[in-house]
C-alpha cells in the first residue's frame, strides 16, 4: 500500500465524501476506465490526487506540518522525563 491510497487521512471529510469515495473504489473493481484512470493519477500524484477535489479542507494536524509523519522527538525521549 502507498500513500497514495491514504490520502483520504489528511482531509476533513463528510459523510457524503466517504460514500463517493467509497464509490469511486468499488468501481475501480468494475470499469476499465476507472482503473485506468486510478493508476494514471497515482504515476502523476504519487502522494494522491485528493488535494485537487478537498484542498482547501486539510484536517488541522496536516495544516500544522503535524502529520507529515516527522517527529519532534523519540517516544523513548517522553518515556525517560516522566519516571
Amino acid at each position: 500500500m502507498s500513500a497514495y491510497d491514504f490520502d483520504f487521512e489528511k482531509f476533513s471529510l463528510t459523510k457524503d465524501d466517504f460514500k463517493d469515495l467509497i464509490y469511486e473504489e468499488i468501481m475501480l473493481y468494475h470499469s476499465d476506465e476507472a482503473a485506468f484512470e486510478y493508476i494514471k493519477n497515482k504515476r502523476k500524484y504519487p502522494d494522491g490526487a485528493l488535494h485537487l477535489r478537498y484542498g482547501n479542507r486539510f484536517r488541522k494536524a496536516y495544516r500544522d506540518g503535524e502529520g507529515d509523519g516527522k517527529e519532534s522527538g523519540s517516544a523513548s525521549d517522553s518515556t525517560m522525563n516522566k519516571v
